[in-house]
């Protein structure tokens, strides 16, 4: 599969480097480390908010992978600039990060995945996004 990426967000992890690749249609193109040939799922979000713009489908697809199949669902919680100005406190970037994730898991839940299936994790800085990975 093939997409025009639109941005990069790399993120460092105690020694471990991940590097995304967002398409425009929701699709993580190509990224590192664990999620490497697993299918992904980005979620947008407004600025500053858990409101998601879009992508309910993803939400959908990614909750059917989970019933269906029986895999796990890791979802990235991540913040961004736009979510706050420059003096904004990290902790204030990674609670909303975190918010945004769990948001996400609780609408993957109403699918009928169980919680046991889904778990989240959260990133100060990248894009305003949540991203679902499948895991098997």
């Amino acid at each position: 599969m093939t997409c025009s990426t639109r941005k990069r967000a790399t993120l460092t992890i105690a020694t471990m480097v991940i590097t995304t690749m967002f398409c425009a249609a929701g699709l993580v193109c190509a990224t590192g480390a664990e999620a490497k040939g697993k299918p992904q799922f980005m979620i947008k979000f407004e600025p500053g908010t858990t409101t998601i713009i879009h992508n309910e489908r993803a939400i959908m697809k990614a909750a059917m992978y989970a019933v269906e199949k029986g895999y796990t669902l890791q979802i990235e919680g991540f913040s961004c600039l736009a979510d706050a100005d420059a003096s904004a406190a990290p902790t204030f970037r990674l609670d909303l990060a975190g918010k945004r994730a769990e948001e996400v898991r609780t609408r993957i839940m109403k699918y009928g995945v169980p919680s046991n299936n889904v778990y989240s994790i959260s990133y100060e800085r990248g894009q305003c996004a949540a991203v679902i990975t499948v895991l098997k």
